[in-house]
């Protein structure tokens, strides 16, 4: 509450600042100061290009990193129906794929899941490509490859114990060379 007018009020979080002037009978919208806390930040290949990230709470976001007028706003915000660690196709900025394995175009809007049948995919699975972006890695408790956009999968390394792979980065110099991070400290 406000010290000289104990009728206002704000509350926030990770989506916004909601404020009531009448002592929370009514609240403004979250969405009139946009706010977001997002994670595993990333950009795609358009031009202008796009900063793709997973709000908390509400899912993975892209926005664009300029706009012809004014400012960016809420109405430029993308919300993408994928799962979180989104990452965009390094050859096709309007492809997205999450650590589950799902694929999702923005010229159809499908979503479509292109991952290993086996696959546990859960909520901190992470994607990654290779520089050429022609090999896509997908990890969990094991590191998955595929060299033809998810028509068949192949293991190439499993976590110890009970570990799983919490980060995956492929190598610029030596695409040969893949450095993951596990949940237990070991890379």
């Amino acid at each position: 509450a406000h010290g000289s007018q104990p009728g206002v009020v704000a509350i926030g979080g990770t989506q916004g600042l909601g404020i009531s002037v009448n002592g929370g009978q009514t609240w403004s919208s979250p969405f009139t100061q946009p706010t977001a806390a997002v994670a595993n930040v990333v950009t795609d290949g358009a031009f202008p290009f796009r900063v793709c990230g997973t709000q908390e709470g509400s899912g993975p976001v892209c926005v664009p990193s300029r706009v012809e007028r004014d400012r960016i706003g809420l109405p430029q915000w993308q919300l993408i129906p994928l799962g979180r660690n989104t990452l965009p196709d390094p050859n096709d900025p309007d492809v997205l794929y999450d650590g589950g394995g799902a694929r999702f175009d923005r010229r159809t809007g499908q979503v479509v899941d292109v991952g290993p049948a086996d696959f546990d995919g859960g909520a901190d699975a992470v994607p990654a490509f290779s520089p050429d972006g022609r090999t896509m890695y997908l990890a969990d408790r094991t590191i998955r490859r595929t060299l033809n956009a998810g028509q068949a999968w192949a293991t190439i390394a499993t976590a110890t114990g009970a570990a799983r792979f919490s980060a995956i980065v492929v190598s610029s110099i030596d695409a040969r060379t893949i450095w993951a991070g596990a949940t237990d400290g070991t890379v």
